[in-house]
């Protein structure tokens, strides 16, 4: 989970870092966001579970 985690930090990273570089409002496509949301409701019901 902790690989998965890191591995999906890795593009909001790189999202985040796109958006502070602009000088414009940007868009950021919700497909694109979609795998680190999935991850965070897994890791939500996994907490739920606990």
């Amino acid at each position: 989970m902790a690989e998965r985690l890191a591995d999906g930090k890795r593009p909001i990273a790189a999202t985040s870092s796109l958006l502070q570089a602009s000088s414009e409002p940007v868009a950021v496509s919700m497909q694109a966001m979609d795998p680190w949301h999935q991850l965070v409701m897994e890791v939500w019901a996994l907490s739920a579970r606990v």
